[in-house]
């Protein structure tokens, strides 16, 4: 994140349906709140699949350069504190871990067969995937999440609420094609990870990232920030 937000959006052009990786986003790798901002900026173009326009010297407009691929944060902070910002994404939150060198191990073994499995599962998908049958299981994993008891009863505002829908109804699609490749294929416990997936992972997924958009709800933040202000004496209250 110390490149410019320029060259990472012209960098993700190229990296149609794969997805890109940005590291170490955190407060001191920006100089200015302009620059958090411009970032901001980043993301939703990222998420919403829009290009940039510019314009040369004559004012011809020149060709625009839409994202094509996913973006991949890795993060110290959340810096962004917009929840519509927040919304364009799933965040997951990892703790570190002292190193297990058992587990080291396995990964490494397990690496060598990792090295033939993305050429296999592409053929996978082209031999039994078209691009209707990917909006069908997306159709069916939207109506999923519409359905979750977490999402009728919450109070993300409206504008918030398709994005977040369509983050994790994309998140679902991408795991039904690919358990189904590892079911076929009898690869890397798929049972146990399909289990993993929806009883711990996308529910608790869901439930955090809704919690924090909320948190972040501009009226909340304004709360939050009026009544610490109040405490601390920065803001007086008078007849």
């Amino acid at each position: 994140w110390t490149s410019t937000d320029t060259s990472i959006n012209v960098t993700g052009t190229a990296f149609k349906d794969a997805i890109f990786a940005v590291d170490d986003l955190k407060q001191q790798n920006f100089r200015s709140e302009n620059d958090i901002k411009k970032v901001q900026g980043l993301i939703q173009t990222y998420s919403d699949g829009n290009g940039r326009q510019r314009s040369r010297v004559d004012l011809t407009l020149r060709e625009e350069k839409t994202i094509k691929g996913h973006l991949l944060i890795s993060a110290e902070d959340l810096v962004f504190a917009e929840s519509s910002t927040i919304a364009r994404g799933i965040i997951i939150d990892v703790e570190s871990k002292a190193c297990k060198k058992q587990e080291l191990s396995e990964i490494e073994a397990m690496a060598k067969q990792f090295q033939s499995f993305t050429p296999y599962y592409i053929q996978y998908i082209m031999n039994n995937f078209n691009k209707a049958k990917v909006a069908e299981i997306f159709d069916e994993s939207y109506e999923w999440i519409s359905n979750h008891p977490e999402i009728k009863d919450t109070d993300i505002s409206p504008d918030n609420l398709p994005r977040l829908k369509n983050n994790f109804a994309a998140l679902k699609t991408s795991w039904t094609i690919l358990s189904g490749f590892l079911f076929s294929e009898k690869l890397f416990g798929a049972e146990q990870h399909t289990e993993m997936f929806f009883d711990i992972g996308i529910v608790k997924l869901l439930l955090e990232n809704i919690k924090r958009i909320s948190d972040f709800r501009p009226d909340a933040v304004f709360e939050s920030t009026l009544w610490e202000m109040i405490e601390n004496g920065t803001f007086k209250i008078s007849e």
